[in-house]
């Protein structure tokens, strides 16, 4: 119930911050990626 608690411009930099060069996400910035984390990630960029 504290959905007003999160900082969702942080939140999208730090998605943002973990695309690699390939267009997927890792779990953190510079880390391989991963289908499920492109699949998380770009579900969280599309409702924000």
């Amino acid at each position: 119930g504290r959905l007003d608690a999160i900082d969702v411009e942080k939140a999208v930099d730090f998605v943002k911050s973990c695309m690699n060069f390939d267009g997927g996400f890792g779990c953190k910035p510079g880390c391989e990626s991963h289908a499920g984390l492109i699949y998380c990630c770009l579900g969280l960029l599309s409702i924000t």
